[in-house]
């Protein structure tokens, strides 16, 4: 019998190899111009340049490029963030980059709201083909750059992503202060760099691009054994990071209508293999319930190794996640039969946290409403410890 993946796999080729030739646009997103005199907000000018590169990215219709290689190639050039506001330096930066489009744009601040100015130009010809205006509080730049980004896809004719409404942090806070430890890594001050990701990583112990750049940060300070160990925890928050945003997603889709989508365009088999490499982690999850509960056992694994290496307070903040997770799904996924693995991963919370008054009550409806459950023995092992620890 022809494993499931190799079906898919097959009919996807057979497709590709059906379809006329279709030429994809290569974009690239520019750092955006602070043109206010605030330097407070300066964390803007990487940083939603930044949020757009993810979530423009998220459509398969277009290739992206990526900030590293924009970064890259400023540094070659010997050019400032805020040098970048010469036409003819925009269309010379996009042929350096191989794009044949340009995002551009600026920022102000005008009291407690902000405005930006955003075009897209030809690189080949020059032509402005598209210029955007998007304002609102500066408080939700978010829900801005999220509006910004759904303008880009729809001039280049891009079907809007089902995962586009999920959001990398909600604190703002977290995500300025993980945008300054960038420009300062850019800048080569790796060990202020890593303050500033361990601080956002505080703050928002869910936000995952803290954790990919501290590994970067030990790497250039040729602190390997550091490196390693963060590439460990990177690839755990990365797992989990995925699976989340798949289960947060507005419509949620299979493996195999994902993989669909990304054939929508013709694509050379070495990218097919790219994609199927890079996507390892969506076919975990079959439904969202799924994807649920794998994102919160890698947050769990990274509970235990906060546990193990003395770090309480992320400990804490992983675990109350988990317990929040399993709470809302008890009516979200009411009947679903993930619930009880769910559940579980809520009582292991609790155990790490030591709170047998809630691991007693828990466990024992656990006991009662899923007595066939697959570890049933770990459920009464639990229930056993928090009765010892109540005596």
């Amino acid at each position: 019998m022809v494993p499931f993946f190799n079906k898919v796999f097959m009919i996807t080729l057979i497709a590709f190899l059906s379809m006329d030739a279709d030429r994809r646009d290569v974009v690239s997103i520019l750092y955006f111009q602070n043109t206010t005199k605030h330097k407070e907000y300066d964390w803007l000018c990487k940083g939603m340049t930044d949020m757009l590169i993810s979530d423009v990215s998220k459509s398969y219709q277009l290739q992206v490029v990526e900030r590293e290689n924009l970064e890259k190639i400023i540094k070659e050039q010997k050019l400032s963030v805020s040098g970048l506001t010469d036409e003819s330096k925009v269309i010379e930066l996009g042929k350096l980059l191989n794009a044949n489009k340009m995002v551009s744009g600026s920022f102000i601040v005008l009291g407690k709201n902000v405005r930006f100015d955003t075009k897209i130009t030809d690189i080949e010809t020059g032509q402005i083909l598209k210029s955007f205006e998007t304002s609102g509080p500066v408080d939700d730049v978010f829900s801005l750059e999220k509006s910004l980004a759904e303008d880009i896809l729809t001039h280049f004719n891009s079907r809007i992503p089902d995962n586009l409404n999920v959001r990398e942090t909600n604190s703002s806070e977290a995500s300025k202060t993980y945008y300054e430890g960038m420009s300062l890594l850019d800048g080569g001050n790796a060990a202020e760099a890593i303050l500033k990701f361990q601080k956002a990583s505080e703050i928002d112990p869910l936000y995952n691009k803290p954790q990919q750049n501290l590994e970067a940060a030990y790497r250039f300070l040729n602190d390997f054994k550091k490196a390693r160990e963060q590439r460990e925890l990177s690839a755990l928050y990365d797992k989990a990071d995925k699976l989340r945003a798949r289960g947060e997603a507005k419509v949620f889709k299979t493996y195999a209508e994902i993989i669909q989508d990304y054939m929508s365009i013709q694509r050379t088999p070495e990218e097919i293999q790219q994609f199927n490499t890079q996507h390892q982690i969506d076919m975990l999850g079959n439904t969202r319930a799924q994807c649920l509960w794998q994102a919160m056992m890698a947050y769990f694994q990274i509970t235990m190794i906060y546990d193990r290496t003395g770090n309480a307070a992320m400990k804490q903040k992983l675990c109350e996640q988990n317990i929040a997770v399993a709470e809302d799904s008890r009516e979200t996924f009411k009947g679903d039969p993930f619930l009880p693995e769910i559940l579980y991963m809520e009582l292991q919370s609790f155990s790490l946290l030591n709170d047998y008054p809630k691991l007693k009550e828990y466990s024992e409806a656990f006991l009662k409403a899923y007595p066939d459950y697959r570890m049933i023995e770990s459920v009464e092992s639990l229930y056993e410890k928090a009765l010892q620890n109540l005596k």
